[in-house]
């Protein structure tokens, strides 16, 4: 059980010797019992934007020098470090170097009391800078005791409820003309076809979310917030940015902290490289991780203050569950609340790293991390303690994170794979000689039979009709089965689906449509699908998909006649697509083709549909 004193929390955290030199800290220590689990404390009460939100204190401004974060606010300007660990204790530290205090730090520590309960120890300590600073500070501290445990009472009420933290800003005004432009957007979305709770919902998010929040809009987590459909709320937004009520970002996510580094208008901008002062490296754009989509209320809608109330780094870094310094030649123990699942161990600045994995059948419950080893794979029961080693001439930040990918992020690919993205934004391309990591892809490939002696049989007339009438099919069928068509080449086409399935059941449509029994078409057509990992590159027609995967996808047109559908092993081995392909009924075949590797062959089977 924690010591309720200051002295508990100095030895934990000494203060920096030189701090100390002319006055003695000004500290208080708050607790507050709570019947809620740590695991429901915790998001809010390692939240010091919230805790500053509901206080009424007010918004800072951060700069990043040198890869340090500089904050101000009215009581001066200070560097800022955080120190934490995820549902143990979190660490905020203020060195100022203008203003009325020299130094400033919070301390949070939650501690499990049995059986379900949990007690919240909050620490403040300030250094005044000068005589006339002590008698002020001395004059905030009464205030600070009286409003500190109302504070952690309504934090409580917020855990106990799930209440969003959104919500807090006391007064959002309008202008006339503001007001204007929110109620003819909504009006033409309206036209467009949005209605009933969604469009209701999205007006009330534009209108009632605090302004720090709506900087980044990731529409994701508002899917399961607003009761609604994934592509009903994507439409929507593309919808909205198309109109000028929301602005389109693109952006540069470190691979570390997974925070904006760089915000670009266009794909177009998109450079090479981009980096992260703070983390201290250098990460390449193209990776299939690199960028995030995100949105922002157009200025001319809202005026935003977008500053917030603290930079809080736990909150916006929930994927690092310990991020502790250690100092030169020193050791440091930490009790972790780290459950069963697999983490990363990497020391900030360097990309190699590490694994931790958790199991519950793990006996050992103590880690020992140095920086000696490296490439290796540490298993542990949960809970561990775990001692990092720092046997280094300078102080090193010892980083702990989920592997898990951050669920809510909207990637490129999901743009470039909605059809109403690429509808609405046809001029938006890469930028020139940048190829982009879209992941695994299913391809399909279909070619018009013959097409040569249809046109010597028809006239070139009657051709162009009926290919036409073709390539509008195809765009319906394509879409009606969660694919978009990337692009046509003379009369064949190319299109990407977002699982094998989806493109088997298209590909099966289209042979059933374009059959010798159909008297609306005069077409017969070969199919051929191919899943693998793809490019996205700036194309001839907008955004193109490239790579071993399509080259393969159209080479095997060679197997397929009219009528036929040819997929890989690739594709068929996918169990949903197994599953179904089992129950048809039509003939099949099973067929070698040469493989991209020097002496193999790519097994593929051939089903015959019309």
């Amino acid at each position: 059980m924690i010591n309720f004193t200051p002295s508990y929390f100095n030895d934990i955290y000494p203060w920096p010797n030189e701090i100390l030199n002319s006055f003695n800290p000004m500290e208080m220590v708050f607790c507050h019992d709570s019947d809620l689990e740590v695991s429901a404390l915790w998001p809010y009460f390692s939240d010091s934007n919230f805790l500053a939100k509901l206080a009424g204190f007010p918004k800072r401004e951060y700069n990043e020098i040198n890869g340090q974060l500089h904050g101000k606010d009215p009581r001066g300007q200070w560097i800022e470090e955080w120190t934490w660990t995820e549902g143990v204790g979190v660490l905020q530290t203020h060195d100022f170097y203008k203003g009325v205090v020299r130094y400033f730090r919070s301390i949070v520590l939650i501690e499990k009391i049995e059986p379900t309960g949990s007690r919240v120890h909050l620490y403040l300590g300030m250094v005044p800078k000068n005589l006339i600073s002590k008698m002020m500070l001395g004059m905030q501290g009464r205030k600070i005791m009286k409003m500190v445990p109302q504070l952690m009472g309504k934090m409580e009420e917020y855990a106990r409820a799930k209440k969003s933290k959104n919500f807090l800003q006391d007064q959002i005004r309008f202008t006339d003309e503001q007001n204007r432009r929110i109620q003819h957007h909504i009006s033409q979305l309206r036209s467009i076809g949005f209605e009933g709770k969604i469009l209701e919902k999205f007006e009330s998010y534009i209108r009632e979310t605090d302004d720090d929040l709506l900087s980044k809009i990731r529409l994701l987590p508002l899917i399961s917030k607003w009761e609604a459909k994934k592509n009903d709320v994507i439409s929507l937004f593309l919808h909205a940015a198309d109109i000028g009520l929301l602005d389109l970002r693109w952006e540069a996510i470190c691979p570390h902290c997974q925070n904006t580094r760089q915000s670009f208008n266009h794909l177009s901008e998109l450079p090479l490289t981009s980096s992260c002062a703070p983390c201290q490296i250098d990460f390449n754009l193209t990776g299939s991780n690199a960028l995030e989509v995100a949105f922002q209320v157009n200025p001319a809608i809202r005026s935003l203050d977008i500053r917030p109330f603290c930079s809080s780094a736990p909150t916006h870094r929930p994927h690092i569950k310990l991020n502790q310094e250690v100092n030169n030649n020193s050791t440091k123990t930490i009790p972790t609340r780290l459950e069963v699942g697999r983490y990363r161990m990497r020391i900030k600045g360097e990309m190699n790293f590490n694994l931790l994995d958790i199991g519950p059948e793990e006996s050992r419950k103590e880690l020992v991390w140095n920086l000696k080893n490296t490439d290796t794979n540490y298993q542990i029961g949960n809970f561990p303690l775990i001692k990092l080693e720092n046997e280094t001439g300078k102080p090193e930040t010892f980083i702990l994170e989920s592997v898990i990918e951050d669920q809510n992020v909207l990637r490129p690919v999901d743009l470039f794979n909605f059809p109403t993205f690429r509808r609405l934004f046809p001029s938006e391309s890469i930028a020139e000689g940048i190829p982009l990591e879209i992941g695994t892809q299913h391809i399909l490939f279909t070619d018009v039979v013959g097409s040569t002696n249809f046109y010597k049989q028809v006239g070139d007339t009657i051709a162009f009709i009926e290919i036409r009438k073709h390539f509008n099919k195809m765009y319906e069928l394509v879409e009606n089965d969660n694919g978009i068509v990337v692009k046509t080449i003379g009369d064949a086409v190319m299109a990407s689906f977002r699982s094998p399935k989806d493109a088997f059941s298209c590909a099966e449509k289209v042979q059933l449509y374009f059959s010798s029994n159909n008297e609306e078409t005069k077409l017969r057509l070969r199919a051929t699908i191919h899943s693998g990992q793809c490019m996205a590159i700036n194309g001839d027609k907008g955004i193109d998909y490239f790579g071993t995967t399509v080259n393969l996808a159209a080479k095997i047109q060679s197997l397929a006649n009219a009528g036929e559908i040819v997929i890989t092993e690739d594709v068929s081995n996918d169990p949903v697509l197994s599953e179904y392909l089992n129950g048809l009924p039509y003939a099949t075949e099973e067929l070698e083709f040469p493989s991209t590797k020097q002496g193999s062959t790519l097994l593929t089977t051939k089903y015959k549909i019309s």
